[in-house]
């Protein structure tokens, strides 16, 4: 061995140590969807997939039915269409003409017994697409003042539809607005500026960077249960909407329902917080006979889950839980079969273990860094071969660690103990090599 193997080796070595700990570290989430925390949901190019369900529009407690592209088994039987919830359940129905239940805050054998349906639950809880929602604190980039219409762009979507009105408050008070200017007719030009005419109050006086920097928010005070529009649009999709439409997944045919940035129903609900999850059917080669539809497998996928509000109780999973209290609730995720002989339910729930305070971004074993038969974090698939379920295990949650280990369930001991054996290596390699040049 010539002079320069030691130091190959201990080079490479290092740089093999190096590529690890790069392995070890969080991934970014690349995920398209406005606030989104993991990669799991599916997007079109600049929206979510397919058309908003304009039946569940403002509406609470509601539920419409979408045709499927094409037929699926489950549990046995054939289904050409899906009926789809407000409240984050999705039911198969023979056709497009069906309804079926609306239940919430219940787990998943109680709603079908209740309703006398098998049901999936994408999200099953009290979700509500009518409560009143608004953006929080909206930097402002830069503003400009022509004849006393001053123009303010922010430097990221407020969230508001073009040609909206709204009202508008400095989140701080700004000192250069000593003038009296308080909650003004904001009306909305694009997804990142918006207008107010102050004509008569004297603001073109003011320089034109009067409020760059500062703190600002839209709101619409009309906004109650009945009538919440304030909040539409984010630049990417239609906020507090259920999409639903076609796609493919690695180039099979699959079907899309998405809540998007949806919040729960709760009094103590903040305007600020919301949901975002997912269920796709993928269609798989059938082994079953299309008479009985095709087999596949479902993907239920969370992009951000930050509000926590409302649940079933885990002690008695018929009815709701204190949501003041979102350590005692649990959410209703996977799906039951319900036999009409003897009105009973087999259930396939994931996380009925789980407290909602724990699953919620930001808590100690949240979804979006979670996952069961994927590798993307938010990500859990199970499937449905011949009518029988497979894939079901109830996921193992990793707790949240910190920067620079896994978050998505892997085991980061054997890459630790790697890295530690080949830092060894290039250790002693490097003691040689003095003592041998010594």
């Amino acid at each position: 061995m010539s002079s320069r193997s030691p130091r190959l080796i201990a080079g490479a070595s290092i740089a093999a140590v190096v590529a690890i700990s790069v392995l070890t570290l969080p991934l970014a989430a690349s995920a398209a969807g406005v606030g989104d925390q993991s990669s799991a949901v599916l997007y079109e190019a600049s929206s979510p997939i397919g058309t908003v369900l304009t039946d569940l529009t403002d509406d609470d407690d509601e539920s419409t039915t979408v045709a499927l592209p094409f037929s699926i088994n489950f549990f046995g039987s054939k289904y050409d269409a899906l009926c789809v919830s407000t409240n984050g359940t999705v039911v198969p129905v023979p056709t497009a003409l069906d309804g079926c239940g609306d239940d919430y805050d219940v787990d998943l054998a109680n709603f079908a017994v209740d309703n006398d349906e098998s049901v999936i639950g994408a999200l099953l809880a009290d979700i509500d697409p009518s409560e009143e929602m608004w953006p929080s604190s909206i930097p402002i980039a830069s503003v400009s003042v022509a004849s006393e219409i001053i123009t303010i762009t922010t430097s990221a979507p407020h969230g508001y539809l073009v040609g909206d009105e709204a009202s508008f408050f400095l989140v701080e008070e700004h000192p250069d607005l000593y003038h009296g200017w308080t909650d003004p007719v904001a009306t909305v030009v694009s997804p990142t500026q918006f207008t107010i005419d102050d004509t008569g109050s004297g603001i073109a006086d003011f320089a034109d960077t009067a409020l760059a920097g500062a703190v600002g928010r839209l709101y619409d005070d009309t906004i109650d249960d009945s009538d919440a529009d304030g909040l539409a649009d984010d630049g990417f999709g239609a906020v507090k909407q259920v999409y639903a439409g076609a796609t493919t997944f690695e180039g099979k045919p699959a079907f899309a329902v998405t809540w998007y940035r949806i919040p729960t129903n709760d009094a103590l609900n903040s305007p600020v917080l919301s949901n975002t999850f997912q269920i796709v059917f993928v269609q798989e080669p059938t082994t079953d006979g299309v008479t009985l539809g095709y087999d596949f497998t479902t993907q239920f996928n969370f992009g951000t889950l930050t509000d926590s509000n409302d649940g079933y109780d885990p002690a008695n999973p018929a009815s709701s839980c204190d949501s003041d209290t979102p350590e005692d609730c649990r959410w209703s995720v996977g799906w039951a079969r319900w036999d009409s002989g003897t009105d009973t339910a087999e259930e396939f729930e994931l996380f009925a273990n789980a407290p909602v305070s724990d699953i919620v971004d930001g808590g100690s074993t949240p979804l979006v860094l979670n996952s069961l038969n994927s590798a993307v974090g938010g990500r859990y698939i199970m499937s449905m071969t011949a009518g029988v379920t497979g894939g079901y295990a109830i996921p193992a949650l990793a707790t949240v660690v910190p920067a620079g280990l896994p978050v998505t369930g892997s085991d980061p001991a054997p890459l630790m103990a790697a890295g530690f054996l080949l830092a060894t290596v290039g250790a002693l390699l490097l003691v040689l090599r003095r003592r041998r040049t010594a």
